[in-house]
């Protein structure tokens, strides 16, 4: 009988386990990393895996011995497995695989990282201190990318706390645990024991709604956040006690009073930490730029925007800038403008405000560097003038801020403009059609059947429209701006300029792509040629167009924002779906464009893109690649994002 055979019914024989014992012939375990009441968890080689040639090391999650029989808690943990797996991003632990063992049962197979968790960081502090300031807002900063990204996804953590976020001092790299982990295994401890009333969180770090068995919602772990950053900075918790008197303190007692040196951001906790969770901010990684904001002025830095004191305006940011400093400039900027970070309007436009700065724009980086770091360009195209199009390098200067779509314009969005309108894109009323997937051959194509509507793949209401030309683009963006939005902060739509584009793609950074230098860089922030792609384009002669060493889970475009944002929170700046910017296209305009708000040239045949796709090379998808099209041309890889100006 194999490990698995009655895996279901049988009680596990043993769970006395030792190093070298071999789960589900692959995973041999090494060394036992720590125990309690959420389990075990072992360091493991994974045979399945090789890193330089040898088994990778991996972290094996077991289950309480309570519970490694019970049949109803594995269902329990496959279903939060199967919210948490697709998980993908930088400061998340990736979760490789969910196993079962007949001595054991369930198991969760995950990353191994280096570094400690933050709770034996604090224990080093032998006079009881929290950690300095900077390394404080670096790790909460982290810590709120990867929670805002997995709340738009509909996953909660449900246990944010020291114990669950690893911090690695060599590197600097932060990482959150046990999404829905060891929340799951004490609310199951709770209903298959005793019969309690389910208990999801670490007391200490729990908010009133998760006290007081309410719905649990994002705003649990931005409160378990507020009192983590609590704990860092000043080394003990906001609320003491256990049991009753703890919870009682968490729904009743006011927020404590910061000590020197840290009562300039009382108003900041007074927000995060508020009883009804409706009340706190509208995302994690607003509260760290509030927190950020409230160190950098010294006063109380924690006001809402909308407030009626007169707000001074303040600086334009400086790239190079850091995520904190974009963030603490984003939300600077929404008091001043009286304003959110982020907005929707009635058509479904999530909006980001991108404050005022100066930026490099363009490079001097020359064909050979690119080639030389590893990038094969395609064999069409002049690549030697591609490359001198992209510069030189120059400082430009954006005097004002604006709201930037997060993402692409979807097909949602789209159809509702048309149902008002009756509009038909370039592509339905010339009778050519747009350019689509045929699956016969594995290739795509133009035909009159491919537009908007029909692409030859799947696609939903929630993915990027595409086969709309620049003109299709600019119809919709008229008629948006004939509608009456009663409140609603915004001034006029438009596309943005490629000016506005790519300091907003850069977001402070001055690499290659906003993530990096390497075309690994982007794996968790792009959809692009990949693994998935390669799949649906066999004909493909990927020596000569380089493909990614990764799988992003998509052949075609993605839902719009289903992968990480940069650091002004915005989606799919690089790969999915090239963006149209308002700008005709000039091979000689940088030598002479003003460094203030350049809007392009006054005349031209084509215009600007930005951006790249799911289906071209990594050369295109650099911060600093401008490529154009034909304002009547449309393609299955062209969307388009919208700006609006602010009042």
């Amino acid at each position: 009988m194999s490990d698995n055979d009655d895996f279901r019914t049988a009680r596990p024989a043993s769970s006395q386990l030792t190093a070298g014992t071999l789960l589900q012939q692959r995973y041999r375990l090494q060394r036992l990393l720590g125990k309690g009441g959420m389990g075990q968890a072992w360091l493991a080689e994974d045979a399945g895996r090789t890193v330089n040639g040898r088994p990778a090391e991996v972290v094996i999650k077991l289950l309480p011995e309570l519970l490694r029989a019970n049949a109803d808690a594995h269902e329990d943990f496959r279903r939060e497995y199967g919210k948490v797996w697709l998980l993908s991003h930088p400061h998340i632990c990736k979760l490789f695989d969910m196993g079962e063992d007949r001595r054991v049962g369930c198991f969760q197979v995950m990353q191994y990282l280096p570094g400690s968790t933050l709770r034996q960081l604090l224990r080093e502090r032998v006079d009881g201190s929290g950690l300095p300031r900077d390394q404080v807002l670096s790790i909460l900063s982290a810590c709120a990318q990867a929670l805002d990204y997995a709340h738009g996804r509909r996953v909660l953590h449900r246990d944010v706390k020291p114990e669950n976020v690893m911090y690695d001092p060599a590197s600097g790299d932060v990482m959150l645990i046990d999404f829905g982990l060891a929340a799951e295994i004490r609310s199951s401890q709770s209903r298959y024991s005793r019969g309690q009333v389910d208990v999801s969180g670490t007391e200490a770090y729990m908010s009133p709604e998760q006290w007081q068995g309410h719905l649990q919602t994002a705003p649990c772990d931005q409160w378990a956040l507020g009192i983590v950053a609590w704990e860092l900075l000043t080394g003990r918790a906001p609320y003491q006690g256990s049991g009753m008197t703890l919870g009682f303190a968490v729904c009743q007692a006011p927020v404590p009073s910061l000590a020197a040196p840290w009562t300039a951001l009382q108003p900041v906790f007074e927000r995060v930490l508020r009883k009804a969770p409706d009340q706190r901010f509208g995302s994690c990684q607003e509260f760290v730029a509030e927190l950020q904001s409230a160190f950098a002025a010294g006063t109380q830095g924690g006001a809402r925007a909308g407030g009626t004191s007169a707000v001074p305006r303040p600086q334009p940011l400086q790239a190079p800038f850091s995520a904190v400093q974009a963030a603490a400039g984003q939300s600077a900027w929404a008091r001043f403008c009286n304003c959110d970070v982020e907005l929707q309007d009635r058509f479904g436009h999530q909006l980001r405000l991108i404050p005022p700065g100066e930026f490099t724009m363009g490079h001097n980086e020359s064909l050979a560097a690119l080639q030389n770091a590893g990038f094969v360009m395609p064999p069409t195209g002049d690549w030697e003038a591609q490359m001198k199009h992209e510069g030189p390098a120059h400082r430009v200067r954006i005097t004002r801020p604006f709201l930037l779509g997060t993402g692409p314009v979807t097909r949602g969005q789209f159809a509702a403009f048309v149902r008002a309108t009756g509009y038909r894109t370039e592509a339905e009323s010339d009778g050519k059609g747009g350019w689509g997937y045929n699956p016969a051959t594995q290739w795509g194509e133009q035909k009159p059947e491919f537009t908007w509507r029909q692409t030859g793949f799947d696609q939903t209401d929630a993915h990027p429209v595409v086969n709309v030309s620049w003109n299709d683009a600019t119809a919709y963006i008229v008629w948006l701006n004939e509608q009456r939005q009663a409140g609603f902060v915004g001034r006029r739509f438009r596309l943005p300029t490629e000016a506005e584009w790519e300091y907003a793609c850069r977001a402070g950074t001055t690499t290659r792509f906003f993530t990096g230098d390497t075309m690994a860089s982007l794996q968790g922030f792009a959809n692009v040629p990949d693994a998935s792609f390669a799949k649906a384009f066999p004909h493909v002669d990927f020596q000569q167009w380089q493909k990614f060493e990764f799988d992003d889970g998509n052949a075609f475009t993605s839902v719009a924002g289903r992968y990480s944002s940069n650091p002004f929170g915005l989606y799919d700046m690089h790969g999915n779906v090239w963006d149209w910017c308002q700008d005709w296209s000039d091979d000689n305009y940088y030598g002479k464009s003003p460094a203030a708000d350049p809007a392009g040239p006054a005349s031209g045949s084509s215009r600007v893109l930005r951006g790249g796709s799911w289906y071209v090379g990594s050369a295109d998808l650099r911060s600093a690649d401008r490529d154009d099209f034909a304002p009547d041309g449309r393609l299955s890889l062209i969307g388009f994002r919208v700006v609006c100006e602010l009042e």
